[in-house]
């Protein structure tokens, strides 16, 4: 199990910091953004949820929508992984047993296949929502 742990962390940490070089989410000070400062094409209302009330528009609902999408891709990704992981650990321990050799081959498949169908998924719904924001 301590394995485990410490593998999640080797792939959890470069993500997480490669997730935020991609978005752009830390200034050139190396802190984050402050509530609302404007970071690439979206200003920053500190939170889930970028309006409040009245003055929510339909951009609004799309980059709740686009945060809440890049979330759960992100966490994902990483259960992906980690699942990954422990096909591996399960195809190397199996100790020339072929039922478990399969298993774990079966279970890699799987999860590569689920990875993939999760980002196209996620690529056709980028593309939507920004075809509609227009965020080209």
């Amino acid at each position: 199990m301590r394995i485990i742990a410490i593998s999640a962390l080797m792939f959890l940490v470069p993500m997480t910091v490669a997730t935020a070089a991609i978005t752009g989410s830390y200034d050139n000070d190396g802190a984050g953004p402050d509530a609302g400062e404007s970071v690439g094409q979206y200003e920053t209302k500190g939170g889930l949820v970028p309006c409040s009330g009245p003055d929510c528009t339909f951009n609004d609902v799309v980059r709740l929508a686009n945060r809440v999408i890049n979330f759960l891709v992100q966490l994902l990704v990483v259960l992906g992984t980690i699942a990954l992981v422990i096909s591996g650990f399960k195809l190397v321990t199996s100790g020339g047993d072929q039922a478990a050799m399969e298993s774990a081959k079966k279970m890699f498949t799987n999860v590569v296949i689920g990875l993939i169908i999760v980002l196209a998924a996620w690529l056709i719904i980028d593309t939507v929502l920004k075809m509609l924001t227009g965020g080209f």
